[in-house]
């Protein structure tokens, strides 16, 4: 009896190995996310799933890492491989500054491009030097905008001269608290078609 009840015990965490938490199913699946995709992070509305931990090579890789699919309603695409500090910060600043600067010039945010996430590899994709936040999980790079009035916006074209480049800077400026490094077209020309966010320097905030 015993033994039977361990080899159940078994096949139900096997089962659920690597999904997301039972919280934030009904918003999963009316957002048609994938069947693993449930609470992670502790967060009822940071829609993904557990992955088991990204091991290098050399000093790159996420312990506890997570795919993220959503934060609240906003779909992120595609889906994000980070850590839950990162994927906090993003779901802070994403319904306490995104969404609700996009609400006031009538619309709502549904989706986000992301360009990067974890990648193992040095800043700038530079051949020498440090390494990037990205190769820990630490960083998230936006690259455009989904809105539900069907608009989508860029920050390569729209961050400098279109009807949606002060949301654009708004947004930007307000990443600067949720995040510890903000990077976006005024840094350099590494910059200038993504917003950089990163968990890193939090006591030091470093924002341009």
């Amino acid at each position: 009896m015993i033994a039977r009840f361990v080899t159940l015990l078994s096949i139900m965490v096997l089962g659920t190995c690597g999904r997301g938490g039972d919280e934030g199913v009904d918003l999963a699946r009316a957002m048609g996310l994938p069947a693993e995709v449930g609470a992670v992070c502790g967060n009822p509305l940071i829609l993904g799933e557990q992955i088991a931990d990204i091991n290098g090579p050399g000093s790159c890789g996420v312990q506890d890492a997570v795919r993220v699919y959503a934060v609240g309603s906003v779909r992120l695409s595609p889906s994000a491989q980070i850590n839950c500090q990162t994927a906090q910060a993003l779901y802070s600043w994403t319904s306490s500054a995104a969404q609700p600067v996009a609400e006031q010039v009538g619309t709502k945010l549904t989706g986000m491009k992301i360009a990067a996430s974890y990648s193992c590899r040095r800043r700038n994709n530079a051949s020498s030097g440090k390494m990037s936040e990205h190769s820990k999980g630490n960083a998230v790079d936006i690259s455009a905008f989904q809105f539900a009035n069907g608009e989508t916006i860029t920050v390569l074209g729209d961050w400098g001269g279109s009807e949606w480049s002060p949301m654009l800077r708004t947004v930007h400026a307000n990443a600067c608290g949720p995040f510890g490094v903000v990077l976006g077209p005024r840094a350099d020309r590494h910059h200038r078609d993504h917003f950089h966010f990163d968990v890193s320097n939090m006591s030091r905030r470093y924002c341009r």
